[in-house]
């Protein structure tokens, strides 16, 4: 991932290209970090690895007609956070382009420790969005071996005054995760119409309102757009979708006790959003699927990329 291609933006509806300047402002807003802004590596070394990243980055023979592709893969990693795609206590890290280009790694998800586990549990992820067998077999190919990632900056690991920690880690569980690139359309229009429906924020105090004779922050009429999207996104079908693969996948590293810590995570998760609720959040009925776990089920029917993630193609 992250590679640049030529710019085929007419080929972008206008929802897609509206995304794609949310995605790419983003990124100027949080670039990827590089080896030298990490501190537990010597600055020779670092250096070293940059150049080495560079000159790996240059023999890429580009292709265009990508980019809806690379858009995606690109909104997938920002989601994986942003909307708690692996659970409200997970953190992203994208990765370095050494990791991405030298271990194939696009981000590292970790979890904090429960009272009995030896190791913070993380998880690296290679996104796609390749719909070809040869290609996911040879991305696939990758999870029979356990992933190194030589600059992480952990969020949940801190150091004695409570910052994250610069570290290198190894042994961890690997999956690939994708969606069919022209889900990038579906996405776009997914946040479109949440931003433009308004909806009613139930903890409005029209008392308080007319005491202050204005909407403050903590009391609007209406829910910000920005968290109606958040949700939307928080409780996709796509969402599901990766949360099936990462589980499919897991469950062959069993020989990894990392794995299963990651697996009881993404299960949790998964189940959060498979059954009927009621208004207070409590299962309906245990053996009735939500109608989202439907709606992602049948998604995933229809997708090659996700029935060969999940080894039921």
């Amino acid at each position: 991932m992250g590679i640049d291609r030529v710019d085929h933006e007419m080929d972008l509806g206008q929802e897609e290209r509206g995304l794609k300047k949310e995605i790419e402002e983003a990124i100027k807003k949080s670039p990827r970090l590089v080896p030298t802004n990490f501190a537990h590596v010597s600055t020779a070394e670092a250096k070293s690895d940059e150049v080495k990243a560079i000159e790996i980055r240059r023999g890429y023979k580009f292709k265009g007609g990508k980019e809806r592709g690379t858009l995606l893969e690109q909104f997938m990693q920002q989601r994986a956070e942003r909307s708690n795609w692996f659970g409200s206590e997970a953190s992203v890290f994208p990765t370095t382009d050494h990791d991405d280009l030298l271990n194939g790694t696009d981000a590292v998800i970790e979890w904090p420790k429960e009272e009995g586990e030896a190791q913070f549990p993380r998880l690296a992820v290679d996104f796609t969005t390749s719909s070809s067998l040869e290609g996911l077999e040879t991305k696939l190919a990758k999870i029979k071996q356990p992933a190194r990632i030589k600059y992480l900056r952990s969020e949940v690991e801190l150091n004695d005054e409570g910052d994250p920690t610069d570290m290198s880690v190894s042994r961890l569980p690997m999956v690939v995760l994708g969606l069919d690139d022209d889900l990038l359309g579906s996405f776009a229009k997914d946040i479109q119409r949440a931003r433009k429906t308004p909806v009613p924020n139930p903890k409005f105090d029209e008392k308080k309102y007319k005491e202050d004779k204005m909407e403050t922050p903590g009391n609007r009429r209406f829910i910000s757009p920005a968290i109606l999207v958040r949700d939307v996104l928080e409780n996709s079908p796509y969402k599901i979708l990766l949360l099936l693969q990462a589980r499919a996948q897991l469950t062959t590293q069993g020989d990894n006790p990392l794995a299963k810590q990651c697996y009881d995570r993404v299960q949790l998760e998964l189940e959060r959003l498979m059954y009927a609720k009621d208004e207070k959040g409590r299962d309906l009925d245990p053996k009735k699927d939500s109608p989202v776990y439907q709606r992602a089920l049948k998604i995933g029917k229809n997708s090659t990329t996700h029935r060969e993630l999940t080894f039921s193609a």
